[in-house]
């Protein structure tokens, strides 16, 4: 906790100075200054190295690095290749945009007990973007605003500026990309890079089934400007013939656009015939001629036997006159029962077609209700008829599921709808005022006299799990209840929610589960008989825990080895400074 606050105080101090009698002028000797061992070029990155000046240890340092305008800031990372930082030093970059520029704010801390050597050296490594449009020339870098820490928490300031000259040269070429498209839609015909200025090369002229490639719009100019291009290829659509022929000769011939719908002309007359119809066509105009074919023959007339009056067909055929009209076998029909044709159907075919619909009978199935996997009442409903729902049974105690999902109308078949009755409540023991435990459904605890807690946080200082109240649990998850002692009832959740609480360390147990005392990862801790704290699990075979409860689980190394984790209960849910722990009249959190 001091490192975290004194990393943050370094970024304030940089900012607003620091007050008289916090510090210690440094020396010239101990100074943070920049270097560039390059110089930038525009429309690149370039890197900058801040350089420590220093004769004796420091726990921490901070700085602002004050970029000129056009240059900013890209990324940093401490200078570890020397081998000045081990593992448990922490650095902090913030960068603020200006109109003059991009003031970068840099602190590096590190660990209780751990201070930088006294050897001179890089300590951070600085990555900056040059924009293309910054003039060749010599800019002013600037380092201000230093400030040293020495292992006894002395800190040191270094009032004047450290300065350095930075040439930066004009970059290579930029290039950019000429993108041809076959369309508008976005298809690309061909990519390619090149430099500004530089000639651009226009592809051969692309193909397409039924167009004529026309040109490249926009017209493509004689050299590339300074930004990405893109063409799209122009068409003509082309127009091909549509042939008719009727007994082997050309009847008609006309042109259609490739792609536009083919509507056929209307069918020939000749006296004592029937036309036998244009022979199959596409449905749209190919890029190729496209030849229809009919032909004439005696006359014939249609007998047609429909399923119903609405026109399904059911079978149709062609008839000579004074033939036997051919009668199809009886047909079927989902939910109904075949009972004739309609009108009575003549011994011979007449001069004209002739039409005849089916006659039928519905059919009636069960609509049948079951409750709990028993039968709750059944009832008749005709074939295609709407399905309503009898209203839903109710039982003290239980919300009714809602019956199942039943087609709109009857189908010919018997139908099945079921439904069961659920508990609303969870009921909850209490022995103590304490209590893990998880559901396999959320929970709503707002209106109950019972708390529930989830783990959000730990304080390695003081052994200390921090404790946040939540009001809907989801399903599987780990929870400490506070409560009286006796049996409580508590709501499911009737919202929807996320299936975990991020963050929290509490695990689930909804099964008899055997939990070990540890994993590579982490520890796990079950709450006290007294229920006043966490005991990690020390028995090499684990414990047995019981369905719906859970265990309390850290990350390895997080809590002090083989000691209890207490833990307090955080009402403010925005910062942990409510916890107090007193010890001989101090505060020490």
């Amino acid at each position: 906790m001091k490192k975290l606050f004194t990393l943050f105080s370094l970024f304030v101090i940089s900012l607003l100075g620091m007050a008289a009698g916090d510090v210690t002028t440094m020396s010239e000797l101990y100074h943070i200054y920049p270097y560039a061992e390059e110089p930038g070029q525009t429309g690149h990155s370039s890197e900058i190295l801040l350089i420590m000046k220093n004769r004796s240890a420091i726990s921490m340092w901070s700085c602002t690095l004050n970029l000129p305008a056009g240059v900013t800031f890209s990324s940093a990372r401490l200078a570890t290749e020397e081998g000045r930082y081990p593992d448990n030093y922490d650095a902090q970059f913030v960068t603020t945009p200006g109109a003059g520029g991009t003031t970068v704010n840099l602190a590096c801390v590190g660990a209780e007990g751990v201070s930088l050597t006294g050897t001179d050296g890089v300590v951070a490594v600085v990555t900056v973007d040059v924009d293309k449009t910054v003039e060749p020339g010599d800019y002013e870098v600037v380092v201000s605003n230093i400030v040293l820490e020495d292992p006894s928490g002395s800190m040191y300031q270094y009032g004047i500026n450290r300065k350095m000259t930075w040439t930066i040269e004009a970059g290579a070429v930029p290039t950019h990309v000429a993108t041809f498209l076959l369309d508008a839609d976005g298809e690309t015909y061909e990519q390619q890079e090149v430099e500004e200025g530089a000639a651009i090369p226009v592809p051969a002229d692309p193909e397409r089934e039924g167009y004529t490639f026309t040109g490249w719009e926009p017209s493509v100019p004689e050299t590339m400007p300074a930004e990405d291009l893109t063409f799209v290829a122009q068409w003509q659509v082309n127009s091909y013939d549509l042939i008719y022929v009727v007994d082997g000769e050309e009847y008609e011939r006309v042109q259609v656009e490739f792609g536009a719908a083919i509507t056929l002309i209307d069918e020939p007359e000749k006296e004592g015939y029937d036309f036998s119809g244009w022979s199959e066509a596409p449905e749209t105009m190919p890029a190729k001629d496209v030849t229809v074919t009919g032909s004439f023959s005696v006359n014939y007339y249609p007998v047609e036997f429909y399923l119903d009056a609405d026109g399904e067909l059911y079978e149709g055929q062609e008839a000579a006159f004074g033939s036997q009209i051919p009668v199809p076998a009886d047909p079927e029909r989902e939910g109904y029962t075949f009972t004739g044709w309609a009108p009575a159907i003549p011994e011979t075919m007449p001069a004209h077609g002739l039409t005849f619909v089916a006659q039928w009978q519905v059919n009636s199935y069960d609509l049948i209700y079951v409750v709990d996997g028993e039968e709750y009442e059944r009832v008749q409903v005709e074939f295609g008829s709407a399905i309503t729902l009898i209203d839903e049974p109710t039982k003290e105690g239980y919300d009714f599921s809602g019956w199942s999902e039943v087609p709109e109308t009857m189908p010919a078949k018997d139908v099945t709808v079921t439904g069961s009755f659920e508990a609303v409540v969870e009921f909850i023991s209490f022995t103590g005022q304490y209590k893990m435990f998880s559901s396999p459904r959320a929970l709503d605890f707002s209106d109950s006299d019972v708390k529930a807690y989830i783990a959000t946080d730990f304080n390695k200082a003081l052994g200390l799990a921090v404790l946040k109240e939540v009001q809907v649990v989801p399903a599987g998850t780990g929870v400490l209840l506070v409560g009286e002692e006796g049996e409580h009832m508590v709501p499911f959740a009737e919202v929807t929610i996320a299936q975990v609480l991020e963050g929290n360390f509490f695990v689930a147990v909804l099964e008899e589960t055997q939990v070990g005392r540890a994993t590579e990862q982490a520890d796990n801790y079950v709450l006290a008989a007294e229920g006043r704290e966490f005991l990690p699990i020390e028995d090499a075979e684990g414990t047995l825990l019981p369905a719906q409860s859970a265990y309390l689980q850290l990350t390895a190394g997080l809590a002090e080895e083989g000691a209890a984790v207490r833990f307090g209960f955080l009402d403010n849910a925005d910062a942990i400074s409510q916890l107090r722990q007193e010890a001989e009249g101090e505060q020490i959190f």
